[in-house]
């Protein structure tokens, strides 16, 4: 039994656990894939009277969601990864070699970002026509548009998230080499680091928000603020705004959370014994076949 197919086998016996992880990918790359073929589209350019203006800012918008998703989908490998720490270490008992574990953890992921791949470019093809249809709405045009399959806007997807895929791959790799056998087994028991807790930070997001509501609270025909950005960039503006807020406001209030909750009492719990009991796993089933 090769490597790879062991990883193809462990995909396909334990969807379930992949389920999550793959579905947060399929969202990135339809909602990427969405943004890049209505820069593509000459139908949608050729309705717009700033058409220029139009492809530099969904160009602009793919590559500040690109930097979303790219966020997103190493923290959700990083946890992902973290879930399987006790099941590296099994592997490790069980006579694997570092070198094979980490080629097997590499196939597996890159096999379920390019499935991810597959259904997200098409899920994202499906949606294009209607968020181009509801573009042609936002700026009030009551022209038809007939949506085109984008090579590009493909290419472009597949190269983005390919690369993206390797470099979790690499991750899901080098886990092997990371940690010492007792580690994995006792990864699971171990919390996140908790975020320093900052005042300016907290404020930052505030303005931030209050910012983003603001200016999409605004009257878009009678707003001074909405001529000055236009019509087409103050929305990706107020996209910005209040997902950095909202990550920002997140980041610097947790500290303060956890603090008030240890001065009281009301932390502790399962994080207190998690270093008391360790829960070792049993192996059920012996691994059969070599492995190359």
């Amino acid at each position: 039994m090769t490597l790879f197919t062991l990883a193809k086998r462990n995909v396909s016996r334990n969807f379930s656990q992949y389920f999550l992880y793959m579905l947060s990918m399929v969202v990135s790359i339809a909602i990427y894939f969405t943004f890049v073929a209505l820069k593509y589209s000459d139908s949608v350019a050729q309705k717009m009277t700033t058409s220029t203006k139009v492809s530099a800012l969904m160009g602009g918008a793919s590559v500040i969601l690109l930097i979303f998703v790219a966020i997103f989908i190493f923290y959700s490998n990083s946890f992902f990864l973290k879930k399987r720490k006790k099941e590296v270490a099994l592997y490790a008992l069980l006579g694997l070699r570092k070198r094979q574990i980490g080629k097997m953890l590499f196939f597996e992921n890159l096999l379920i970002g390019l499935i991810a791949l597959i259904i997200g470019t098409a899920l994202g093809f499906l949606f294009s026509k209607g968020f181009a249809m509801l573009l042609l709405i936002f700026i009030h045009s009551s022209e038809t548009v007939s949506f085109t399959f984008s090579l590009t806007a493909v290419l472009q997807t597949a190269l983005v998230f390919f690369l993206l895929f390797f470099i979790t791959s690499l991750q899901g790799y080098r886990l092997i080499y990371r940690f010492k056998l007792i580690d994995l087994f006792h990864a699971e028991g171990k919390g996140e680091s908790m975020p320093k807790p900052s005042l300016w930070l907290a404020l930052i997001a505030i303005l931030s928000i209050a910012a983003g509501y603001y200016l999409a609270l605004e009257n878009i025909l009678t707003s001074k603020w909405w001529e000055l950005f236009g019509m087409l960039t103050t929305p990706l503006l107020i996209l910005v705004l209040v997902i950095a807020g909202t990550f920002l406001l997140f980041h610097s209030l947790v500290g303060y959370f956890f603090i008030y909750m240890k001065k009281h009492r009301l932390y502790c719990g399962k994080i207190c014994d998690s270093s008391r009991s360790p829960n070792w796993p049993t192996v059920s089933a012996p691994m059969q076949g070599s492995l190359q």
